[in-house]
């Protein structure tokens, strides 16, 4: 009698898990996404957030960054070269790596001779210019709510192939002006003046920012902790 009640209980428990494991779990829950690929958890490593962060660029030969050169791969060959050059990365949740994944890819996409663009479209929880050590008084937020140029806002990384777009000041209605002309204006001029841009965008739960962005670039490239 205890076998089968401890039987049951794992039975229970296995139809009541809704967290992922693997990639069997999508087409079992008849999830039809497409899987690009895993990326390792990244130990804790003795070292600044900088190079923590940007692992691909301050350690090329590590796994990481050969799960990222696995991952461009994947994602190049997942749709025509045209349909690629603007790519969202979210997540449903917060703290699941997807600015991370984004840095990282974009680092990826950059030392594959990309002339590489990186906007921080997290206008609530904005990390590129902490980890780039740059001021952030002038990005995104000033370009949709008033008449400066797109040039204006791209700043070289230290990385070559690199730029990035910071967030700007914090604004008290994100998901309004990332809805509005200028940014559909500013993706346009990306898609003219880089190879690939990459948009890291906010966690979908409670917001609608990333659903925007998802809508006005050509693919969104959804981060799972697993």
């Amino acid at each position: 009698m205890e076998v089968v009640i401890v039987l049951l209980l794992i039975l229970v428990w296995d139809y009541f898990d809704d967290t992922v494991h693997s990639p069997d779990d999508f087409a079992r829950r008849g999830i039809a996404i497409a899987f690009l690929g895993p990326v390792p958890l990244i130990k804790a490593i003795e070292a600044p957030e900088q190079e923590r962060f940007l692992i691909t660029h301050y350690q090329p030969r590590s796994s990481a960054a050969e799960s990222f050169r696995y991952l461009r791969v994947a994602i190049n060959f997942s749709a025509p070269a045209e349909a690629l050059k603007n790519l969202v990365f979210t997540s449903s949740l917060p703290a699941e790596g997807k600015s991370f994944i984004s840095h990282n890819i974009a680092i990826s996409l950059a030392q594959d001779g990309n002339r590489t663009l990186l906007i921080d479209a997290d206008l609530r929880k904005p990390v590129a210019q902490r980890v780039y050590k740059m001021e952030n008084q002038a990005g995104l937020t000033n370009f949709l709510t008033s008449e400066i140029e797109f040039d204006t806002l791209v700043r070289q990384t230290f990385i070559e192939n690199l730029s990035v777009i910071l967030s700007g000041p914090a604004s008290p209605n994100p998901a309004e002006i990332l809805a509005s002309k200028r940014m559909v204006n500013l993706l346009q001029s990306a898609r003219e003046r880089f190879d690939r841009v990459i948009i890291d965008a906010p966690p979908l739960t409670g917001m609608g920012d990333s659903l925007i962005l998802g809508s006005i670039a050509s693919h969104v490239v959804f981060v799972i902790r697993s």
